[in-house]
């Protein structure tokens, strides 16, 4: 046998050996390397919830300092920041996205529950309602989700949504928290419905708006009358009167 023979020989022995090493390793090591893919798993989606998290407070301070009101349907500063959370939220998975809605529906009814009424509880409120704004697009798969929540702070996120990306589905939703929720809920679903008259086309659904702001009005009735739910409608009505 020649020396180039046996060389060859103990190449390909050598070849044959690593996949041989390999296999070992992986079958002697499968729960190490289970461990350590699950570490790097976890690590990687721990970076991204982390920083779609630092994209969404920096977007909701930004408007918070210059476009706090959320009296008012979204303006185009508050529109602007909930694509660009929408565009962050797209890196990661929707139980992120979901976390951030439940805990901002949470810290709204904590407000609730433990400040005394009045305009330094509405002004809390407020600030909350523009941080949903602000995961308003990015939360809009949870829409249905919300809407048939038994929290009160979650249906605030709903409506938050509706306020963003109007849903001519969801107007008869929008009517019924008029006449279920709380003044505040109330009020921007009131505020939602101004928006949908703002952003759907009027001759597509000029007439279900006209229902809708109408339903709203009697299913609050004299409740209604001289309150900001009340100035809400007739803004709605008066603008979707001059659009058609």
């Amino acid at each position: 046998m020649t020396p180039q023979y046996l060389e060859a020989i103990a190449s390909l022995l050598s070849a044959l050996a690593w996949p041989v090493v390999v296999i070992a390793f992986v079958l002697t090591q499968r729960r190490a390397l289970t461990r350590l893919l699950g570490r790097l798993k976890r690590l990687g989606t721990s970076n991204v919830t982390a920083e779609f998290g630092e994209t969404f407070e920096e977007e909701s301070e930004q408007v918070l300092n210059t476009d706090p009101g959320a009296s008012t349907p979204p303006t185009e500063k508050q529109v602007l920041a909930a694509e660009r959370v929408e565009q962050a939220a797209r890196q990661s998975d929707i139980s992120v996205v979901r976390t951030q809605v439940f805990q901002l529906a949470q810290e709204y009814e904590q407000i609730r529950a433990t400040m005394p009424s009045g305009d330094t509880r509405t002004r809390r409120m407020e600030v909350v309602v523009t941080k949903m704004r602000t995961l308003a697009l990015a939360a809009y798969p949870l829409l249905r989700e919300l809407t048939n929540s038994g929290s009160p702070g979650e249906r605030l996120a709903a409506v938050a949504i509706l306020q963003v990306r109007p849903n001519p589905d969801y107007l008869d939703w929008l009517v019924t928290r008029l006449a279920e929720e709380k003044p505040f809920i109330g009020y921007h679903a009131g505020v939602a419905l101004l928006a949908a008259v703002r952003n759907l086309d009027p001759s597509d659904y000029g007439t279900k708006l006209q229902q809708a702001i109408q339903e709203a009005r009697k299913s609050v009735g004299w409740k209604l009358k001289d309150t900001d739910r009340d100035r809400v409608l007739s803004d709605a009505e008066k603008e979707l009167r001059e659009k058609l």
